[in-house]
């Protein structure tokens, strides 16, 4: 989230719900300890903006609280899941793309009994979920959508590490030492990895720190110098003077 949003333009991230939970967790008698609906997190920290939030809204926006919930919408005996993976590869998702009609995909959730569709994805994903969702609650139906982000990008806010980062960090690394070798085998040989980050370096920086390989990382979040005496062209030029070869990331 940014913090120059005015209180006014801030989202609205209330979740809905299908109604009142009746069913008993089948967690009941397990010891767990369970989360009360009225449980939030603070999305802010910073004082002056909290305070305008207060003064503006009467409240502070808020993520509810995620956890186990004593009492469950669906029966657990009778629910049916479904789960919808679509976007780049990564360990255990399918990259199945394609535009599909929202009332055939209802239909198909009300011909195999789906009553709770979880789907994985990435913006393309994520709006089409925000649209089936829409079309189920104008059709009047029991049936719950749940989007859960992923991004090799890692860049939402309130997440610490999204689906795929990992695997883009792994595979960054490898592609960073086949660089540093090529480089190595030059005089003066300079090896350049672009890596997925047009809009956050996140995978750009956590690869770099965990390869002492690279020299020169660049990401969109810090603005590039490339002449001048502290610019990168004069640093690249003194480190190949030194070592005769440079590896450089970039975003």
């Amino acid at each position: 989230m940014q913090h120059n949003l005015a209180p006014e333009e801030l989202p609205d991230l209330t979740i809905d719900t299908l109604g009142e939970a009746g069913f008993d967790s089948p967690l009941k008698d397990s010891g767990r300890q369970f989360v009360d609906d009225s449980e939030a997190v603070h999305i802010y920290s910073h004082n002056k903006l909290v305070q305008r939030c207060i003064e503006t809204l009467g409240n502070v926006p808020t993520f509810e609280l995620a956890g186990p919930r004593e009492k469950l919408f669906f029966d657990p005996a009778k629910l049916n899941c479904g789960i919808v993976t679509c976007g780049g590869l990564c360990p255990g998702l399918n990259d199945s793309r394609g535009p599909q009609e929202v009332d055939d995909m209802i239909d198909h959730l009300i011909k195999y009994d789906i009553n709770l569709l979880f789907v994985i994805g990435g913006d393309g994903t994520l709006r089409g979920a925000g649209a089936l969702a829409a079309g189920i609650k104008a059709r009047g139906l029991s049936i719950g959508v749940v989007g859960i982000p992923k991004t090799i990008d890692n860049d939402i806010s309130g997440i610490e590490q999204s689906f795929g980062f990992s695997t883009a960090v792994e595979e960054a690394r490898a592609a960073i030492m086949g660089a540093h070798e090529e480089a190595k085998g030059a005089w003066n040989g300079v090896g350049m990895v672009k890596l997925m980050g047009r809009d956050s370096g996140f995978i750009a920086a956590a690869a770099t720190l965990s390869n002492s390989d690279v020299n020169f990382c660049f990401i969109p979040e810090v603005p590039l110098t490339l002449d001048g005496e502290d610019g990168f062209l004069r640093k690249l030029e003194q480190r190949l003077d030194n070592k005769h070869h440079a590896v450089v990331v970039v975003a």
